[in-house]
């Protein structure tokens, strides 16, 4: 619900971006709370995946465009 909520004030592909880190944290939180094991690939897996969002959101050099369709009325 709070994803939908924010879909008015920030972009689409920034939310969605934001849902990927939710399994890393999810396991991270399980190491923590839960006393729970994490495998070395899990642990390369979750660095690869955080090391994307940051790049994703740390790099404004590259305009992301969206195309939009135009219609011609004849």
């Amino acid at each position: 619900m709070l994803f939908n909520i924010s879909l008015k004030y920030v972009d689409a592909t920034k939310i969605a971006m934001s849902v990927v880190a939710e399994p890393v944290i999810a396991t991270f939180l399980a190491l923590i709370l839960l006393g729970e094991a994490i495998g070395t690939m899990q642990m390369i897996g979750g660095v690869i995946t955080l090391a994307g969002i940051a790049i994703f959101f740390l790099n404004p050099s590259k305009k992301r465009h969206v195309i939009q369709n135009e219609k011609t009325i004849t």
